[in-house]
């Protein structure tokens, strides 16, 4: 562990840091500190509590205590953390620290196991503060760390604006199949609907539904084709037309091969003319 402070750089100051195989059941607070601490779990569990919130947190994640905040924090029984941390001050601090996605309200870091971060924190605990240069080399660790930490950050934002961006093309796409079922559909005119090449939109079928399109397509026309089957005064053909297919007898297949039984058997199980 080292302390250090030296308050010539304005924007980034350095209080403290270090590493930390913790016992089990060490713990420390409640209490205050008067810059910002964040701390990166190498490996084992513990509790973090902050703000009237409980965080059960391991390794790969970590979490960042803000100035004048009371904290908590304790190392699991069974399998206690071991952690490095890094203290700092300073008029940017708390933007870098909010460019990296830490907040009072998400105080919680969720970047997963990362040796690069790793590597960084031992190589600053292992820092001789009696050094000449000592100041200036912490500096640059703690300016590394925080690069890191806003690196991962974006790159779990654009992560999310991806994904989001796929789920509303899926939702546009099942959305048009459930509007459209009954007619003459392709594939190629959902994906033209969309504004998706149909092999990427296929894709995202089975990316998030297990499934291809096709067979999405046809499971919803068996699905609406059974709950029509149980209205009696529809005759199978009325049926086969209303789900898509006006060729009766190759609806009457493909709903065999998908229910296990034709129109006419799906109806007389369940007492049906």
């Amino acid at each position: 562990m080292g302390s250090v402070y030296n308050g010539k750089n304005l924007d980034l100051q350095v209080h403290n840091f270090g590493y930390e195989d913790c016992k089990p059941g060490h713990e420390y607070g409640p209490a205050v500190r008067e810059f910002f601490l964040f701390h990166y779990i190498f490996s084992g569990c513990g509790v973090f509590q902050a703000n009237n919130q409980t965080h059960y947190l391991q390794e790969g994640q970590g979490f960042l205590i803000h100035p004048k905040d009371l904290t908590f924090y304790k190392a699991d029984n069974s399998k206690p953390w071991s952690y490095g941390w890094f203290g700092v001050s300073g008029l940017q601090a708390e933007n870098y620290f909010s460019e990296s996605g830490l907040t009072r309200e998400n105080p919680v870091w969720r970047g997963g196991k990362d040796p690069f971060l790793e590597t960084v924190l031992m190589d600053m605990s292992n820092v001789n503060t009696v050094k000449p240069f000592t100041y200036p080399l912490l500096t640059g660790y703690a300016y590394i760390l925080l690069s890191r930490l806003m690196e991962k950050a974006n790159h779990f934002i654009a992560q999310e604006k991806r994904v989001s961006r796929q789920e509303t093309y899926l939702h546009a796409a099942i959305n048009y199949i459930e509007q459209n079922y009954y007619n003459k559909l392709t594939i190629d005119e959902v994906s033209r609907y969309v504004g998706l090449d149909r092999s990427y939109l296929g894709s995202l079928f089975i990316k998030y539904l297990h499934i291809s399109m096709q067979d999405f397509l046809i499971n919803l026309r068996m699905d609406k084709a059974c709950s029509l089957l149980e209205n009696e005064n529809l005759r199978v053909g009325d049926v086969a037309r209303s789900v898509g297919y006006p060729d009766q007898l190759h609806f009457s297949r493909i709903f065999k091969t998908r229910k296990g039984v034709t129109p006419t058997e799906f109806r007389l199980q369940r007492g049906l003319s």
